[in-house]
């Protein structure tokens, strides 16, 4: 017992007993002021319910090789524009998928593919409606309409100022 001095008077405190409010998952309390190892519980809790999964949440992570001089200059361009307060695009996953999105709505590839320049591993995610334009673009043209697309896309919206 615990003894609380309030002006002149005296209260006496009971310990704490623990209760299924303090207890924490498969942890045990006991009181603050005696350590007695009679009065300990556990409790056992079945895992919460995964909640259903939006389609549109699912991400796919694809990697392929790329341009890495367009790669750095759009990572230049992207370092410029959040210098100078504008996150349009937080980051490069983000223009690759603008990217997408512009060709499928019609963009047009102006700028040619340059095969000679060093090649970077590129890797960027996909929401589900993206993956599935993705998926169905030629196999053996993927790597030539991504680096297309992003190469005219930077030239179209990034670099237009």
């Amino acid at each position: 017992m615990r003894l609380i001095k309030k002006s002149t008077q005296k209260i006496i405190v009971p310990p704490t007993q623990p209760s299924k409010d303090n207890i924490v998952k498969n942890k045990t309390i006991t009181s603050n002021t005696i350590q007695d190892n009679k009065v300990k519980e556990k409790i056992i809790t079945s895992p919460a319910p995964t909640p259903s999964l939006d389609k549109s949440e699912l991400k796919k992570k694809i990697t392929f090789a790329g341009d890495k001089i367009l790669w750095e200059q759009v990572q230049a361009t992207l370092r410029e524009k959040h210098l100078a307060g504008d996150y349009q695009y937080p980051n490069f996953s983000a223009v690759i998928r603008q990217a997408l999105v512009a060709y499928q709505t019609g963009m047009k590839l102006t700028v040619d593919r340059n095969p000679t320049n060093p090649k970077k591993d590129i890797t960027f995610r996909l929401m589900a409606d993206l993956v599935n334009f993705y998926d169905s673009l030629a196999p053996f043209a993927k790597t030539s309409i991504l680096e297309r697309a992003l190469a005219s896309y930077y030239q179209q919206y990034l670099v237009k100022d």
